[in-house]
C-alpha cells in the first residue's frame, strides 16, 4: 500500500539540540555567540573611529 521512507536528519557535527537551542562544543548557545561577535565588532568599529578622528585632528592641528 504505502511505503514509508525514513528521512535522516542530521545536525552539524559539533552541535547538540537542547530545548530548541543549538549549543556548540564550547557550551555557548548560537544566540550568545552571535551577540558576543557583534559586541566585538562594535568595539572594533568604535576603536577604529576614535583613532581615525585622532588622526584627522592631528592633521588639522598641523595645518594651523
Amino acid at each position: 500500500m504505502f511505503k514509508l521512507e525514513k528521512q535522516q536528519t542530521s545536525l552539524p557535527s559539533k552541535t547538540n539540540t537542547t530545548f530548541g537551542k543549538d549549543i556548540d562544543s564550547s557550551g555557548f548557545t548560537r544566540g550568545r555567540k552571535v551577540r558576543d561577535m557583534a559586541a566585538q565588532t562594535l568595539e572594533g568599529i568604535k576603536e577604529f573611529t576614535i583613532e581615525l578622528i585622532e588622526l584627522i585632528l592631528i592633521e588639522l592641528l598641523q595645518m594651523l
